[in-house]
């Protein structure tokens, strides 16, 4: 093995800190789809979960709906040139829908640390919500 200093081995960290990061994530959109349906208890738990432990990390309310951007954009580059599948307006929304609906849970958390609740708000987006509260 060759020698490395200390940026290439930052540089590493950082990329498989992301990747980890990035496979929880897919992880945890996949055990939230299969968590839907007509008793979302267990779901809302799982996710209020996720953001008080985000708050720990130092996670605040307003990163949610740029990471929800970035998302769904990193999705739109990786899907809309693959054969036989088409992104239209129609699939982009939904994925902007999907985001929001799961990560509502978890900015009403971090909110809830912070002392604002998101539950007290009805018919608003993350977006809007930041700016009310």
């Amino acid at each position: 093995f060759k020698k490395t200093d200390n940026f290439e081995m930052a540089s590493l960290r950082l990329r498989m800190g992301a990747l980890i990061h990035s496979k929880r994530m897919i992880h945890m959109f996949d055990q939230a789809m299969g968590m839907l349906g007509p008793d979302t208890e267990l779901l809302t738990e799982m996710l209020r979960g996720l953001g008080k432990r985000h708050i720990t990390y130092g996670v605040k309310a307003n990163y949610l709906p740029l990471m929800g951007v970035a998302i769904v954009t990193t999705l739109k580059e990786l899907l809309q040139d693959k054969p036989g599948f088409v992104w239209s307006s129609a699939v982009e929304e939904a994925w902007n829908e999907a985001y929001e609906a799961l990560s509502w849970d978890v900015m009403n958390a971090i909110l809830n640390g912070e002392g604002k609740n998101l539950d007290e708000l009805e018919d608003i987006t993350l977006t809007s919500a930041l700016r009310v509260l």
